[in-house]
C-alpha cells in the first residue's frame, strides 16, 4: 500500500525532457523562440519567475492499460499541462511548495493519460511553465524533481482514501448535530503578491483549467472564483476555456464570487474608488453572464470599513464573506454569521468563515471545526466551508475531492451540501432576525501597519483619483468626450487598490511596475488635454480653493468656489508676521523650539493655547513586517531622535515660513511649516531622503483638547472612536485607518490632523497622531524569498525619497474644514486646457451638509451624473437647485424608482442623473 499521496504510483519509464526558456512568458506559437536546454533529473531549468516550454515525450509499453496510467510531473515549479494546439487542460504544482502544511499539501503531481488522448506507443506533450512555486519562491533552484510515466491503479487509489479517511474520521471525533456544512471549492487568488501581475494571469488560467478538470470527474463538485479582473485575463489568455466556464456557470456547478472589480482594500481607496469597484464589477457580470453578482468577496482584506454595507447595498449587494477577523490579536471577534450595520445605516448579511481559513483541507477534521466553531450554528441552521489551495491559486485536488466524496451519507458527519457561497446565504438569511448586529468598522486588531507601508502606492493611487476627478469634470464643463481608453483606465485605478498592492504587502517588482504604467497613464492623460492655458485654472471638488501665487508683478490670490474655472487676482490682504520663533496671521500663532518641535498653537479667535507639550516628529524602532505595527512599538521612542540642524523663519507677503533641516543616522529631512493668510490650519510639508530600516516616523501633537471620542473619515462619512485605553478593545485600537484627516472636538473647539496620503492616525487622551514612514522588510524578504537581491532598497520598503504633506488645523464647530483642506491639501492645481470656454455648464455649490464626489459623463443614456452624500452624520433636505432638474439613479445611471430625490438620513449617498435648463446653474444651500 502506498503511504503518501506523491507516491501513490508505481514507476513505468523515465521520460525525456527539453524546455525553452525565456524571462517572460511566450504563447505556444512562438515557444521555440526560447533558449533551448535537455535536461536530467536534478538540473535546474531558470531563475525566480523565468518561463519555459517543456516537451516530454516517451512511450507507453506494450501491455500497459493507458486508464491506469499518467504523468508524474514536478519541474519545481508551476505547470500548465496543454494540448496539441496549446489550449489549456490542467496544471500541477511542486511538491515542495511553501503552503500551510498544518491544513493539508499543495502538490498537484499527476495528469492522467486519459486527459491527453494518448492510448499507446510514442507520444509527447506540452506543459506551460513558470518558475516559481505557488508563494513565488524559487525552490530547489529550481530543478527537476519527477518526469516519468507511472502506473496509478483506481484500486489501490480507491483503498488509499478509504484508509485514509477512516483513520482522519476517527481522529476527528465526528459527529453531526443534523445540520449541514455548505462545501464550496474556491481558490483565493492574489493578482499580485509574492508575485508580479503578469504571472497572476497565468495563474488564473492554471486554476480554472484544474477546477474544469475535475469537474468532469467529479460531477457534484461545485467551484467558484471572485474577481471580474481575473476573468478578464483568462477570457484573453484562454477563450475556449472561459466558454467552458461560462457553460458550467450555467449548470450551477461554477459560482460567480464578489460583487467587486476586485478584492479591494476598503480603508485606503476613496468612496468613489469603492464605488466603481462594484460598478465595473457588477457590469461585467451582467454583461457577460447575465445577472450580478449579491454577495461581497472579501475573505482577506485587512480591515473592513464601515462605508462598505451602504456602498455594497446600492450596487445590489446584500451578503459579505469574510475570514479574515479572525486574526484578531487580542479580543475574538464574537460572531460568525452576524448582521452588519454601515456608518449609513444599511444592514447587510455577514458570514465570517468558522474554519478560520478560505484555504479549507475537506478532509473531516475541517468539515467537523466547520460545525463545532460556528457560533451562530444553531440559530442560522447551516455553516459554510470553503477548500482548496489558494493565495497563489490552484484550488482544490485530488486529496480534496477524495475525501468528500467519502463523507456523502455518513450519519457521523454532518450533511454535506456541494452549493455555492449565495445558496448558503439564501438560506441563512430566513433566520437573519434572529442573528446578532454589529454596527460600524470591522476593526481588525492585526495588519495596522498596512496604513502606511509603502509610501509609493499610495501616493500613485492618489494621483489616479485626482486625475479621474479632474478627467471626467473637464469632459463635463468643456463637452470634451471622454478618451477611448478611459475604460481601461478606471480599471487600472482598481486594479492597483487590490488588497495585496495597494497596503505596500507586495514584492519590490510589483511597484516598480505599478510606477512605469503609472508614468504611461500620466503622459495619456496629458496628450488628452493637449495645450494648458497658463493662467486659467479649474476645481473640480465641492471644496473650495484658496491658493495664493507668486509671480514676478508680485502675489496673486486663485480663489475658486466648487466646480469652478477661472484666473487669479492680485493679492493685497494682511501679511503673515514672521519673528525669531514664531509665525502668525491674526487667526492663529505657531511657535517653534530650538528642538525643531512646535513649541506653541494660540488661537487668537478664543484667546486658547492648543498644545500641552511640543508637537514634534518621533522616530521608533518598527522590528514589525509590511503588515505589522508590533503592539509594543510605541512605548518608548527613540533617543536621541531627529536632530535639528538648521531653521529659518520667514515671511513672505501672504506665506508664513519655518523651515527647518534634520538629520538621522544616514537619513535627512527637511519640514517647512507653513502659513497662509487668514488661514487656521498649519500646513507641514516634508521632503525625505531615509537611508536607515526597521524605523518608524510619527508626528504627534499633544492637544488640549481632548473628548472621548474622535472622528476618523471614512467615505462618505466618518466613524467615531474611544480616545481611551480603557479595555482590550480600546488598546487594541493603537492604529487606526483614516481617509486622510481626523478630528476632536470639545465645547469650544476641534482639532484636526490631515494628510495628503497618508491614512495611519490616532487619536489617544487628547493627543493627536498621524504615522508618516514605515521602512520595514518588504513581504518577499519576509518569508526568505524576494525578487531582487536581499539587500539595499530592495529589502525594504521605503528607504528612499519621499514627499508629502500634512496640516493641524483648529476649527469652533466647522466640520467642514478638515474635509476640505484633506482635499486640497499638497494638490497641484489643474489647468485649464486651451480649448476651455464659458460655453460649459457650470454648478455653483456653496458646500454645506452635503458634498460631491462625482460629477461625469453618463456611463450610458447620455447626460451627466453626480454623486452627493450627506456628510455631517445627520438627516437633511437638499435645497431646490434653480435651472437644475435632479432624477435619482443607480450608482451607474440606470433608471430606479421611488427613492426621494432631496431627503438624506445621515451619511447617505445618492446620484442623480442631471439636466441643465441653462448653460450656467446655481447650487445654493
Amino acid at each position: 500500500m502506498f503511504e503518501t499521496i506523491e507516491n501513490l504510483c508505481e514507476t513505468v519509464a523515465p521520460l525525456q525532457v527539453e524546455v525553452w526558456t525565456s524571462p517572460e512568458p511566450l504563447p505556444f506559437e512562438r515557444r521555440f523562440e526560447g533558449t533551448f536546454q535537455k535536461l536530467e533529473i536534478g538540473r535546474s531549468w531558470g531563475s525566480l519567475f523565468d518561463c519555459g516550454w517543456f516537451r516530454f515525450s516517451g512511450t507507453v509499453p506494450p501491455g500497459e492499460r493507458p486508464e491506469e496510467l499518467a504523468l508524474r510531473l514536478d519541474v519545481n515549479g508551476e505547470l500548465l499541462m496543454v494540448d496539441a494546439a496549446g489550449r489549456p487542460l490542467r496544471a500541477l504544482t511542486n511538491l515542495s511548495s511553501i503552503f500551510d502544511r498544518r491544513i493539508g499539501t499543495p502538490e498537484k503531481l499527476y495528469m492522467p493519460l486519459s486527459e491527453l488522448n494518448i492510448s499507446g506507443g510514442k507520444f509527447e506533450v506540452w506543459a506551460d511553465a513558470g518558475c516559481n512555486d505557488l508563494f513565488g519562491a524559487l525552490q530547489l533552484n529550481g530543478t527537476v524533481r519527477f518526469a516519468e510515466l507511472v502506473r496509478r491503479p483506481a484500486r489501490l487509489i480507491a483503498d488509499y482514501f478509504d484508509q485514509r479517511f477512516e483513520r482522519e474520521a476517527a481522529e476527528a471525533g465526528c459527529s453531526s448535530d443534523g445540520l449541514p456544512v455548505y462545501a464550496t471549492g474556491h481558490s483565493h487568488l492574489d493578482l499580485a503578491w509574492l508575485w508580479p501581475l503578469r504571472e497572476s494571469h497565468r495563474k488564473g488560467v492554471r486554476t480554472f483549467a484544474t477546477a474544469l478538470a475535475n469537474q468532469k470527474t467529479y460531477p457534484w463538485y461545485c467551484f467558484g472564483a471572485s474577481q471580474p479582473q481575473l476573468y478578464c485575463w483568462v477570457a484573453e489568455q484562454a477563450p475556449e476555456l472561459f466558454e467552458a466556464l461560462r457553460r458550467r456557470e450555467a449548470e450551477g456547478r461554477w459560482e460567480l464570487q464578489g460583487a467587486m472589480w476586485v478584492e479591494a482594500d476598503t480603508h485606503i481607496p476613496d468612496g468613489e474608488s469603492l464605488m466603481r469597484q462594484f460598478i465595473y464589477g457588477q457590469a461585467y457580470w451582467r454583461e457577460t453572464f447575465g445577472h450580478e453578482v449579491r454577495t461581497v468577496w472579501l475573505p482577506d482584506i485587512f480591515g473592513y470599513s464601515g462605508s462598505l454595507p451602504g456602498i455594497a447595498k446600492l450596487n445590489g449587494a446584500e451578503y459579505v464573506l469574510t475570514m479574515k477577523n479572525a486574526w484578531n490579536l487580542f479580543n475574538p471577534f464574537p460572531y460568525n454569521a452576524f448582521n452588519w450595520t454601515g456608518i449609513d445605516g444599511s444592514r447587510v448579511l455577514a458570514y465570517r468563515l468558522p474554519e478560520e481559513t478560505y484555504n479549507g483541507s475537506a478532509n473531516p477534521a475541517a468539515v467537523m471545526k466547520c460545525q463545532r466553531q460556528d457560533a451562530q450554528r444553531a440559530v442560522s441552521g447551516a455553516s459554510l466551508m470553503l477548500y482548496g489551495i489558494g493565495d497563489g491559486g490552484a484550488g482544490p485536488g485530488e486529496t480534496h475531492l477524495e475525501l468528500l466524496a467519502r463523507m456523502a451519507d455518513r450519519p457521523v458527519f454532518p450533511p454535506v451540501i456541494h452549493a455555492g457561497a449565495e445558496e448558503f446565504f439564501d438560506r441563512i438569511a430566513a433566520k437573519r432576525d434572529s442573528l446578532p448586529g454589529y454596527t460600524g468598522e470591522l476593526y481588525l486588531e492585526n495588519h495596522q501597519g498596512t496604513f502606511t507601508s509603502c509610501e509609493l502606492i499610495k501616493r500613485l493611487n492618489r494621483s489616479y483619483e485626482r486625475n479621474r476627478q479632474e478627467l471626467e469634470f473637464a469632459s463635463v464643463v468643456w463637452g470634451k468626450p471622454l478618451p477611448p481608453w478611459y475604460d481601461e483606465f478606471e480599471k487600472e485605478v482598481l486594479l492597483m487598490q487590490f488588497h495585496d498592492v495597494l497596503p505596500g504587502t507586495s514584492i519590490e517588482r510589483v511597484y516598480r511596475e505599478a510606477e512605469e504604467r503609472h508614468a504611461c497613464w500620466m503622459e495619456r492623460i496629458g496628450e488628452w488635454y493637449g495645450t494648458r492655458k497658463e493662467a486659467c485654472f479649474f476645481n473640480p471638488t465641492s471644496a473650495p480653493l484658496t491658493r495664493f501665487q507668486k509671480t514676478a508683478e508680485g502675489w496673486r490670490l486663485l480663489q475658486l468656489p466648487p466646480f469652478a474655472w477661472g484666473g487669479s487676482r492680485p493679492w493685497n490682504g494682511s501679511p503673515v508676521r514672521a519673528q525669531e520663533n514664531m509665525l502668525d496671521n491674526g487667526v492663529i500663532r505657531v511657535g517653534f523650539d530650538t528642538q525643531g518641535g512646535v513649541a506653541g498653537w494660540f488661537d487668537h479667535r478664543t484667546g486658547r493655547e492648543l498644545l500641552t507639550a511640543p508637537a514634534l516628529f518621533r522616530l521608533y524602532a518598527d522590528k514589525g513586517n509590511a503588515w505589522n505595527i508590533e503592539p509594543d512599538t510605541y512605548d518608548a521612542p527613540l533617543e536621541p531622535g531627529l536632530q535639528l540642524v538648521s531653521q529659518r523663519i520667514y515671511a513672505d507677503g501672504p506665506v508664513g515660513c519655518c523651515r527647518q533641516e534634520y538629520r538621522y543616522g544616514n537619513s535627512r529631512m527637511r519640514a517647512e511649516f507653513r502659513l497662509n493668510a487668514d488661514a487656521s490650519a498649519c500646513e507641514v510639508f516634508v521632503t525625505l531622503e531615509w537611508r536607515d530600516p526597521e524605523h518608524l516616523m510619527r508626528f504627534e501633537l499633544p492637544g488640549t483638547v481632548d473628548a472621548d471620542t474622535a472622528q476618523y473619515a471614512a467615505q462618505y462619512g466618518f466613524e467615531e472612536f474611544s480616545t481611551r485605553s480603557a479595555d482590550s478593545v480600546e488598546r487594541a485600537q493603537y492604529e487606526i485607518a483614516a481617509q486622510r484627516w481626523v478630528r476632536i472636538a470639545d465645547e469650544t473647539a476641534a482639532l484636526s490632523l490631515v494628510s495628503d496620503c497618508k491614512y495611519g492616525f490616532s487619536v489617544k487622551n487628547g493627543r493627536l497622531n498621524i504615522t508618516l514612514l514605515r521602512c520595514a522588510e518588504r513581504p518577499g524578504s519576509f518569508i526568505g524569498k524576494d525578487d531582487k537581491a536581499r539587500s539595499g532598497d530592495a529589502r525594504y520598503n521605503d528607504l528612499g525619497h519621499h514627499e508629502f504633506a500634512f496640516a493641524f488645523a483648529v476649527d469652533h464647530g466647522d466640520a467642514t474644514l478638515p474635509m476640505e483642506l484633506a482635499e486640497w491639501l499638497n494638490r497641484p492645481v489643474a489647468a485649464a486646457p486651451e480649448t476651455a470656454s464659458d460655453a460649459g455648464c457650470k454648478l455653483d455649490w456653496t458646500g454645506g451638509q452635503f458634498a460631491v464626489t462625482m460629477m461625469r459623463p453618463a456611463w450610458q443614456g447620455g447626460g451627466v451624473l453626480l454623486r452627493v452624500y450627506e456628510r455631517f452624520g445627520k438627516s437633511g433636505v437638499l435645497p431646490e437647485l434653480p435651472g437644475v432638474r435632479l432624477t435619482a439613479v443607480r450608482p451607474d445611471g440606470r433608471a430606479l424608482g421611488g427613492i426621494s430625490a432631496t431627503e438624506f438620513h445621515p451619511f447617505e449617498i445618492k446620484t442623480f442623473r442631471v439636466q441643465f435648463s441653462n448653460n450656467r446653474s446655481s447650487m445654493n444651500q
